[in-house]
This record gives structure tokens, C-alpha cells and sequence, in this order.
């Protein structure tokens, strides 16, 4: 009884040790590691299409000239119909966008449809509106 007792402590122990450390990955910062370098595919050649989600004015227009000077192709530029507070880079497969996210600050990247013809969407937010006084 005294060894089943001494069991039950134990395993009331590593319930506990295991809840802590899930409770505190839980609470770290979410991040996507980066593929390695060659499932990354690049930007150029693709078509982009930037929104404004950032609240000031004329942000798109300054990503645009900002992207286009990195050699990338923006088709077209809009406002967001909201305001986002961390800039998103949509992207239609896995492994593109990652060359974009180091204009951004904590920026993200998701994997989602787009427009017929679009290949990458950014939307930027209000973090990013920054951006505007670099052009």
C-alpha cells in the first residue's frame, strides 16, 4: 500500500511537471520555422497584390515601390477592409512568401486561395505603417 501510494505521488508529479511545460510552449510566441533554403521559392515572377491593412495612407503604394525595388512584380494594390495590427503574407503553396517577410516586422505567413491570377497576397498592417516614411 505504502508502494502504491508512492506510485500515485509520482505520477500526480509527472501530470503536473507535463501540464507546466505544455502550459508554458502554449505561451511562447507562435513562429514558423523556415524550410530549408531550396523548398523556398522565390517571389520574383510571381504576382503580388498588396492591401492596406494598416490604417495610414498610402502604405500600399509605398510597399509596392518598396517590393518593385526588389525586383518584384505587384499587380495590384488596395485597401484592406480591415485594419490588421501585424502584416499577413498569403501565399497559394507552401515555401513561397519567405523572401518577403524580412521587410516586415513579425510578419506571418498563411497558405490560402487567392484571386485567379494572384500569387501572393500581402496585407499590411499597422505595425508595418512605418514603411511609408523609408520611400
Amino acid at each position: 500500500s505504502w508502494l502504491k501510494n508512492r506510485m500515485k505521488d509520482k505520477r500526480a508529479v509527472i501530470r503536473e511537471l507535463a501540464k507546466e511545460q505544455y502550459e508554458m510552449i502554449l505561451s511562447q510566441p507562435a513562429y514558423k520555422v523556415p524550410q530549408s533554403e531550396s523548398a523556398n521559392v522565390s517571389s520574383k515572377g510571381k504576382n503580388i497584390k498588396v492591401l492596406n491593412g494598416s490604417g495610414t495612407e498610402g502604405i500600399a503604394a509605398a510597399v509596392k515601390a518598396i517590393l518593385e525595388d526588389s525586383g518584384m512584380t505587384v499587380v495590384k494594390i488596395a485597401d484592406n477592409p480591415q485594419v490588421i495590427e501585424n502584416t499577413i503574407v498569403y501565399v497559394t503553396e507552401e515555401g513561397m512568401g519567405t523572401d518577403l517577410l524580412y521587410h516586415f516586422d513579425n510578419a506571418q505567413i498563411e497558405v490560402k486561395e487567392l484571386d485567379e491570377g494572384i500569387d501572393i497576397m500581402v496585407v499590411v498592417g499597422s505595425q508595418d505603417s512605418g514603411l511609408i516614411s523609408t520611400r
